[in-house]
């Protein structure tokens, strides 16, 4: 981009130069005109394509931002599920172990009762 830039600037430096020399010279005059044209026609494409690339390089940051926070979500809710798991089996345990003390507890006041009647 900077080399065609560069090539234009001379090619229009030469033909302002030679349009010194040998001034009224029209064909000097319609050639600079269109070195000129050219040249606007190229910075208009150069900052249309920088700024499409500006917005597509914006575009894959966002995207880019949104996968960490997606991944960084998933990576907090799959902690809080383990933790949930391991709650869950802490609970279930602790059911059980309170629900067998008190089926022991049961069947021995039931033996009690019935040393007691008998």
């Amino acid at each position: 981009m900077e080399q065609v830039n560069q090539m234009l600037l001379t090619s229009l430096q030469r033909l302002e130069d030679s349009g010194l020399e040998d001034s009224g010279n029209r064909q000097s005059e319609a050639s600079s005109k269109v070195i000129l044209f050219g040249y606007k026609a190229f910075e208009e494409n150069v900052e249309q394509t920088a700024s499409r690339n500006e917005t597509q390089l914006r575009k894959m940051h966002d995207e880019q931002r949104q996968r960490y926070v997606n991944e960084r979500l998933l990576r907090l809710q799959s902690k809080q599920n383990s933790g949930l798991d391991s709650l869950a089996y802490d609970v279930t345990r602790h059911l059980d172990e309170a629900l067998v003390s008190l089926d022991r507890q049961a069947s021995e006041q039931i033996r009690r009762m019935s040393n007691r009647l008998g």
